[in-house]
């Protein structure tokens, strides 16, 4: 597969983009809230997420034990994502973020826990050949 033809699965670019919104409101929190809770809490898991989702796409044997890894690659993105969840709630109820960013990151969430646990259903049946968990409707353009 050359550098042209690679692409992430939506999932990435679903990640990418909460990292942005989260981004737009960290210029606006109190500094001990963004450096306690936005960066070293939310800001580093969703980084920490974008990297495993590039690691799981660019894997090419899912057979065996590398079955047993992505489950497992996964799962941790799963932790994250509640982890964020749980400190984006913590925020909000410290008012620091709007209701309306609130209710539309908790959405963004849990859209990307679905994918997520879609990838898991897919590799709990035995996946196929290659781990880029999601067919091509699944993927950015």
């Amino acid at each position: 597969m050359s550098l042209s033809q690679f692409q992430n699965p939506k999932i990435h670019s679903d990640l990418l983009q909460i990292f942005r919104e989260f981004f737009a409101v960290h210029r606006n929190m109190g500094k001990y809230l963004r450096i306690t809770v936005l960066e070293k809490e939310i800001l580093e898991k969703l980084t920490s997420c974008m990297r495993v989702t590039i690691e799981i796409n660019t894997m090419k044997n899912i057979g065996g034990e590398g079955r047993i890894s992505l489950f497992e690659k996964t799962s941790f993105i799963r932790a994250q994502i509640e982890n964020i969840k749980a400190f984006t709630t913590l925020l909000w109820q410290n008012k620091s973020l709007s209701d309306g960013f609130y209710l539309h990151i908790q959405a963004k969430l849990e859209e990307v826990s679905k994918q997520v646990a879609g990838w898991q259903k897919y590799l709990a049946r035995g996946g196929e050949k290659h781990a880029g968990l999601g067919n091509q409707n699944n993927r950015q353009k």
